[in-house]
């Protein structure tokens, strides 16, 4: 048996229970689908979820590292067919129309700026620095991880990981129009217009 087969035997034998989950028990069964994916591959995540049309999805996510989405996709395309359920290879985009909350750090892309960052070695590379109220050095990592999730969460994770280089963090300006921001929901337009620049 396959290791990929191993995984959905498994989910399988489990999906009602999944399909049936309190809030409470949500957390739960995300672990222990997380632990049976990473028998397959110890760098892939899994989240559950609710599709618009009332079937649960499930993603997995290489968690933005492109070395791993092979494994993702060979996994989820090993997937069964299994009614009321999606499976979904890496997290896709929903656009930035959000708000989320990471360590009790509230992000909100209508809030949030970014400034387009050049790269003197590599004229292609596209890098961003993002401006979120409440910034502070002191949680500086949390804001990254913050950031990562919601960049994430506007473009999908496979965008993030082919499109954009490198992403900082910073505060934002009193007035981010003057210090040369663009606001993050433009993101998209202004990676689509870097694409066509780079002729790609």
């Amino acid at each position: 048996m396959s290791s990929e087969r191993a995984f959905w035997r498994w989910f399988e034998a489990n999906e009602e229970r999944f399909r049936t989950l309190s809030r409470d028990e949500v957390s739960g069964a995300v672990d222990a689908i997380v632990e049976h994916v990473q028998a397959y591959c110890d760098q892939l995540w899994a989240l559950l979820g609710r599709d618009p049309d009332g079937s649960c999805e499930l993603i997995i996510t290489a968690d933005g590292n492109a070395k791993y989405f092979g494994a993702v996709r060979r996994l989820v395309s090993a997937a069964p067919i299994l009614s009321g359920w999606k499976f979904v290879a890496l997290k896709p985009a929903q656009g930035f129309g959000f708000r989320g909350e990471h360590d009790g750090i509230t992000f909100d892309p209508a809030e949030m700026w970014f400034l387009p960052l050049e790269s003197a070695e590599n004229a292609a590379s596209v890098g961003i620095r993002v401006a979120v109220p409440g910034y502070s050095d002191d949680r500086r990592v949390n804001f990254i991880f913050g950031v990562r999730i919601a960049l994430e969460m506007g473009l999908g994770e496979m965008a993030v990981a082919t499109k954009l280089d490198y992403v900082d963090v910073c505060a934002l300006p009193l007035d981010p129009s003057a210090a040369g921001m663009l606001r993050l929901t433009n993101l998209p337009e202004y990676l689509e217009s870097c694409e066509r620049q780079s002729g790609t």
